[in-house]
């Protein structure tokens, strides 16, 4: 009996003592968990329980990894960063998974009853470890000779980008402490308006079906909306990267600098707004993954693009339609652009780049489908308008004038501000290297060097003057439309003729032509926000870093701002995770103080702080502030009172 009890043992060693160490890591995550809970946290406030939640999983996930290493697959590799960052990855997968699966089948299926909860618990978990044996064997501690003999493929991608690795974990913090603002409290409730909407496929509502189910899944679990957003954010910034052609750590850092600078009321509306996020962010990710496909193309080499592509593609242009219009319009003359210059380049045409185009056909047929586009157009919507009894010509220039000049152009001071001073400077270094030649060149770049000193000058003077009086005359939106226009023509046609290099020329032509036609669908379009802007802002940072990786290039900076721009960048990090981690203990402070009294006829709340910073905090019409009441299971009959946090806190004192 012993003997065959020990047969079974060998041949099932791996398994029995996998469900072993299994067993194990439960008592040391809960260990870890209620340790903290009875020492140094407060289980009765929310953010020590989730810091507890947090340094539970991870003390149990690094006993798996050593304890997994050692004693169920014995591990002999050398390569222990490549098995910590496979590991961790593999958890964070089944992790997403369990909680996927939970929300799904509890809240999204509201099978929720205490026996279903118990069932549904009962089966996730044993996908989970079917899931993590599966992950660690074939993945994690995958025996293979070649990979001891040589690095593997992605540890050295992840050690030639551990700045974004590191990035992405910086914005999972700043995702997770994303508070929940405006259209959130209405995407994240059951009520009727939202089911009829799901029910009927978004019938009369709009085509923005992908973001449309993105946003209802990222309202309803806080930990898919932690890990989605920072995904795309870091992989926005990834690709910026790629299609600029960067080589220098400086350019890196530069280039988050400036993402996280961007005009704010154009980042508060997308990157920490979940409704904002979910239709305005992955448009731009798909749009920047396809040119960097196609890069090639703007040196006038053949592209040979690999013919798996082809499905990814499809699915790739498809989905990335379903967001945005004036973006889906956009992708589709991206498309063109692209068949017809590769085309020209190698007489061939690009299957894989043929089908995104398909994709990218289907999805806005499919978008524009969408009744709503036909109510818009007669007239008969309720929010948005086109013209029906006016020129089209000429409700183009009057949005230019009342909304597209400043949220295009105008309002991104410190964009402009740095793009301005490297065009200066490369103009400088080409009219004193070309002093004879060039007549008329010189003729173009003297008068935009001028026009772009003091648009900047003028700029600067209106941002600090904000609130004069001048600012609500008539003549001087014109003028200052005008001269954002004049502005942007100075910047395209300096930088194009002095930079030297064929291949920049290029595709800073390409970049400046893109940001145009992004803008022209929102011409004929009312109303406009500022998160209508964020492909535009993405392009405009991609202009600066191309010029910046030249000037580098041609060594017109006799100085090493690395060090700088890298500090930069950490205490912008630093400041930004202050900001949203105090708007995080006033948001945490509200809820807790709402599930206590939300029965009151009256409560009085505080507002978060920092209001630029999120988008809308606090109702601002009735009707939000009744979806506020159902997202938080406030009484439907009670009035809610949104006062400072200071005067807040001493009502509770």
């Amino acid at each position: 009996m012993l003997n065959k009890i020990k047969d079974i043992y060998n041949k099932y060693e791996e398994i029995i003592m996998y469900l072993f160490i299994g067993g194990l890591t439960t008592v040391i995550s809960l260990g870890i968990k209620y340790l903290l809970l009875f020492t140094v946290l407060d289980a009765k406030n929310p953010l020590q329980l989730q810091i507890s939640v947090i340094l539970s999983w991870i003390g149990a996930v690094i006993f798996a990894y050593f304890t997994n290493r050692k004693f169920v697959f014995k591990s002999k590799t050398n390569k222990k960063l490549q098995e910590v960052i496979k590991f961790f990855s593999s958890r964070l997968v089944t992790l997403a998974m369990e909680s996927i699966i939970l929300w799904f089948f509890i809240n999204f299926l509201k099978m929720n009853s205490d026996f279903y909860v118990f069932i549904w618990t009962i089966v996730t978990q044993f996908l989970i470890v079917i899931g993590n044996y599966i992950l660690s064997k074939f993945f994690v501690f995958k025996k293979d000779i070649e990979n001891d003999k040589k690095d593997n493929k992605f540890v050295v991608f992840v050690k030639n980008n551990l700045l974004f690795v590191c990035m992405f974990f910086v914005f999972v913090i700043l995702c997770y402490i994303f508070p929940y603002t405006h259209d959130d409290w209405g995407w994240g409730i059951k009520e009727i308006g939202i089911e009829e909407r799901f029910n009927t496929f978004f019938k009369d509502y709009n085509g923005r079906y992908a973001g449309n189910y993105l946003v209802l899944l990222l309202t309803r679990f806080k930990l898919l909306k932690t890990f989605i957003m920072a995904g795309v954010i870091t992989l926005i910034i990834y690709f910026m990267k790629k299609v600029t052609s960067v080589k220098n750590k400086s350019s890196i850092y530069l280039m988050i600098i400036l993402f996280m600078l961007m005009q704010q009321s154009t980042f508060s509306q997308v990157v920490p707004w979940v409704s904002g996020f979910s239709n305005y962010a992955f448009p731009v990710l798909s749009c920047l993954i396809f040119i960097n496909l196609n890069l090639p193309l703007f040196e006038n080499k053949k592209i040979n693009l690999s013919n798996w592509l082809i499905i990814p593609l499809l699915i790739l242009g498809f989905i990335g339609s379903l967001f945005i219009e004036h973006v889906t319009i956009y992708n589709l003359f991206l498309c063109i652009f692209i068949l017809i210059v590769g085309y020209k380049n190698s007489k061939k045409i690009s299957f894989p780049n043929l089908f995104y185009f398909v994709g990218s056909i289907m999805g806005t047929i499919l978008m524009f489908s969408n009744g709503a586009y036909h109510k818009i157009n007669s007239g008969t919507d309720f929010y948005r308008t086109v013209p029906t009894d006016e020129n089209f010509f000429v409700r183009g220039i009057k949005t230019y004038f009342d909304t597209i000049y400043k949220f295009f152009i105008q309002n991104n001071l410190i964009i402009n501000l740095i793009l301005s001073i490297m065009i200066l400077l490369i103009a400088y270094k080409y009219l004193k290297k070309n002093k004879v030649s060039d007549k008329i060149k010189k003729f173009i770049i003297k008068p935009s060097m001028g026009i772009i000193i003091f648009f900047n000058v003028y700029n600067i003077f209106n941002y600090v003057y904000a609130d004069n009086a001048l600012s609500a005359i008539r003549l001087i939106k014109y003028a200052e439309g005008s001269l954002a226009g004049l502005y942007y023509i100075a910047l395209m046609f300096t930088s194009i003729i002095c930079i030297e290099t064929q291949k920049r020329k290029l595709m800073l032509g390409f970049l400046y032509g893109s940001n145009i036609l992004i803008v022209a669908p929102l011409l004929i379009v009312t109303p406009l926000n500022a998160r209508c802007f964020f492909m535009n802002c993405i392009i405009y940072i991609m202009i600066a870093i191309y010029i910046f990786e030249y000037i580098i290039s041609k060594s017109y900076l006799k100085i090493d701002l690395s060090n700088l721009l890298k500090y930069t960048m950490i205490i912008l990090f630093m400041f930004f995770t202050f900001v949203y981690s105090y708007i995080y203990k006033v948001d945490c402070d509200r809820i807790k103080y709402i599930e206590k009294y939300k029965h009151l006829d009256e409560i009085v709340l505080p507002k978060l702080p920092f209001g630029k910073f999120i988008y809308y905090g606090e109702p601002d019409f009735p009707e939000f502030n009744r979806r506020f009441r159902i997202f938080y299971g406030i009484d439907e009959d009670s009035d809610t009172t949104f006062i400072s946090y200071g005067k807040w806190k001493k009502l509770q004192d």
